[in-house]
């Protein structure tokens, strides 16, 4: 709801966008928000004579189906590819104010990127380009991690997606889910296997099975059923696919 709230006020101050084409997206705990705020849109426009909101398509990362996400057998549980134990960052604020370079690559991703985040938001002039701390808080920004306090619901953690998934695709909007495949949170295999009891349930078949290439490279597998149900897999990359292969997830989401 609030985030509805949010598109209603955004349109009101910027109906330049109010026509425009919308595509959903995002990662992780957004397999919940997204397709929930696509359906919520769709109800609008049968509800409301005067407001449609132009909702072309729907882009979610493996957190859209929770509880079939498990693989059933430990042994091939373990035979899959999980995220690798990461050395944490030992960078501090303190290095970034004095100009200094602080990054840790580790397995190909630079594991001080949530901290140059952080101080990239912190910095004054940044926050009021976005309008940000308009109270003047006195501590610095930190992003919604484990740490901030932001609490997600067990019981909401467990609720199955494919209801609201299957709705969302009966309205003709277009569903692309994507899993990186060293996840180690929400194995692709569980997520390859949901995809494929949704277009089971709505009949759809299998149109392609193939290697998608990025950058002349392999960056994954593509699963096509009918012709609005997408997967794909990201070679190399672990939850959190923007992080981990952001130039791969650009092309998910431009394609």
């Amino acid at each position: 709801d609030d985030l509805v709230v949010f598109i209603l006020k955004w349109f009101q101050k910027y109906p330049i966008f109010k026509f425009r084409d919308l595509y959903l997206g995002g990662t992780s705990y957004a397999g919940h928000f997204v397709p929930n705020l696509a359906y919520t849109l769709l109800q609008c426009n049968t509800e409301s004579k005067s407001l449609r909101f132009n909702v072309k398509g729907v882009v979610a990362m493996n957190k859209a189906e929770m509880i079939a996400f498990n693989v059933s057998s430990v042994v091939e549980a373990k035979q899959r590819q999980f995220d690798l134990f990461r050395t944490p960052c030992d960078g501090k604020f303190e290095d970034l104010y004095s100009g200094k370079e602080v990054t840790k690559i580790i397995n190909e991703v630079d594991m001080c990127i949530p901290l140059r985040a952080d101080f990239y938001f912190t910095l004054p002039e940044v926050q009021k380009a976005f309008h940000g701390n308009r109270t003047n808080l006195s501590y610095q920004y930190a992003g919604c991690f484990e740490k901030s306090g932001l609490n997600y619901s067990l019981a909401d953690k467990h609720i199955d997606m494919l209801p609201i998934l299957k709705q969302i695709l009966e309205q003709s909007v277009p569903i692309t889910i994507f899993s990186g495949e060293d996840d180690g949170a929400v194995p692709m295999i569980g997520t390859l296997r949901h995809v494929k009891k949704l277009a089971n349930d709505m009949n759809f078949n299998l149109t392609k099975n193939e290697a998608w290439n990025h950058e002349n490279k392999v960056g994954g597998w593509l699963y096509k059923f009918g012709d609005s149900l997408t997967f794909m897999s990201v070679k190399g990359a672990n939850h959190h696919v923007p992080f981990s292969k952001p130039s791969q997830a650009l092309y998910i989401f431009t394609n």
